[in-house]
């Protein structure tokens, strides 16, 4: 492996696609013999169960904090989605796909590849229709933002990853680095003006994964523009919940794509799709197209239980531990 470029491939899929869990370590042996050798690249699979054991909030938890940076996520489903995560996702599945998508939104990373094997098993009472249903509503939602691909046999998956993973040989080589810049000073402002727009009482933070900074301002956030902004929000990550005092009114003002700026988010991120109670620091990143602010995205945090019920400032988040983060 000396001189060869590590690719950590991980593998996401409930417990019901064991022999194709089996054939992506095939295929990266064999492509560390063949292209992967020659392109300088090592591919390593990477499960759940090689990851050391630990505590934290739920065992989904430990996971995450365990797993690290990776390049490729290989995700697949049968007839069984998962068991949902306390205060989080539906399934583990779910949950790490979703973040990878995130990822790959933010920073280049993983490359995001789903598998769903088609077909019956031979013993027909395996089938439980609840998790099927399930299976399909997460299809219909991950192909609208992602592309698919199907199979019947273990076989033609692992004919359709060897092929997918060659052709991704030449971007696999390349650092998302290289599209990336990444500031190379902790104390660099994230454009010109914002020392004068934002009074800093905080010093950056140098997100460890990204190279990217969070910045802390004290101010008016709805000034923050050309950057991605967190916004802390309650568990159901409700966007109603904006009264005169609250950090979602300053983004009132925003327009994006000819729409109010919460009117848009609306649309793009629909109640039904939203966890209806999220755990303190669960995120979820959204891309936005052309707005007032040029905006790239927003990072949405949930940061506190406590929402203040009293008329006379409606919708303010009560020991909010953020006035807002820019990063």
């Amino acid at each position: 492996m000396a001189d060869r470029k590590e690719i950590r491939v991980f593998i996401s899929s409930p417990g019901d696609c064991n022999p194709e869990r089996d054939a992506v370590g095939r295929v990266l042996d064999e492509m560390n013999r063949t292209s992967g050798e020659r392109a300088g690249l090592f591919f390593n699979a990477v499960r759940w169960q090689d990851l050391p054991p630990g505590v934290g909030r739920n065992p989904q938890a430990v996971i995450d904090e365990e797993l690290g940076a990776y390049n490729v996520l290989v995700g697949l489903m049968w007839m069984r989605f998962g068991t949902p995560i306390p205060g989080g996702a539906n399934s583990g599945t779910e949950h790490e796909v979703e973040r990878a998508i995130e990822s790959w939104a933010r920073v280049g990373k993983p490359r995001v590849m789903f598998y769903f094997k088609q077909g019956s098993p031979e013993d027909l009472t395996l089938i439980d229709p609840e998790q099927l249903q399930k299976v399909k509503e997460f299809r219909k939602r991950l192909q609208q933002v992602a592309l698919v691909q199907d199979f019947h046999e273990t076989a033609e998956f692992e004919s359709k990853l060897r092929i997918h993973l060659n052709r991704l040989i030449d971007h696999l080589r390349c650092s998302p680095s290289d599209q990336h810049v990444v500031p190379e000073s902790i104390s660099k402002l994230p454009y010109g003006d914002f020392d004068r727009d934002f009074r800093e009482v905080v010093a950056p933070v140098k997100i460890r994964d990204t190279g990217g900074l969070l910045h802390v301002v004290f101010g008016n956030i709805a000034d923050v523009h050309s950057i991605p902004v967190v916004i802390p929000m309650g568990q159901a990550f409700d966007f109603w919940q904006r009264g005169p005092r609250s950090v979602l009114a300053a983004f009132e003002t925003i327009r994006v794509g000819g729409r109010l700026f919460f009117d848009d988010l609306e649309q793009r991120w629909p109640r039904d799709q939203r966890p209806r109670a999220a755990g303190l620091g669960q995120t979820k990143y959204l891309k936005l197209p052309k707005n007032t602010q040029n905006l790239p995205g927003i990072m949405l945090v949930v940061t506190t239980r406590d929402l203040s019920t009293s008329k006379k400032h409606y919708g303010l988040y009560v020991n909010t531990p953020i006035e807002g983060v820019a990063s």
